[in-house]
Order: C-alpha cells, then structure tokens, then sequence
C-alpha cells in the first residue's frame, strides 16, 4: 500500500532524506496494535528498515504519483 508521511517525522526518518509530503511503499506491521507502518528505505548502498506510527501517515487510495 502507498501511504504519505505527514506532521513532524522522527528525526532518525529526515535524517534519510524523508519529509512530510513524501509517498512511500509500505505494509502493516504484523504484531502493532496501534496501527505503525514498515517501509525501507535505500541510501548510499545501505537499506534502512522504517517504521511509522499513524499520526505521521495517511494511505493513499488513488496513487497518481511515483513514489520513493
């Protein structure tokens, strides 16, 4: 599913270059109860495994635009 990051990110997410406003490919994460999100994240060779809680997304339902 696509979401969008929304409100003020963890500093760990903008310090990979992520803002609010960005799409990014994500899926559930399989044991929260309160609705966080997993997506990684690649920069300079390394993958970054990200989690999100929900007031820092909204999913996407129409995706027209490429994401990250």
């Amino acid at each position: 599913m696509i979401i969008k990051l929304i409100g003020d990110l963890e500093q760990e997410l903008c310090s990979l270059g992520l803002k609010p406003g960005d799409e990014v490919g994500a899926v559930k994460d399989s044991v929260s109860k309160v609705g966080a999100m997993n997506f990684d994240v690649h920069k300079n060779g390394s993958t970054y495994h990200c989690v999100v809680w929900p007031e820092n997304y909204e999913i996407i339902t129409n995706p027209n635009t490429q994401t990250t």
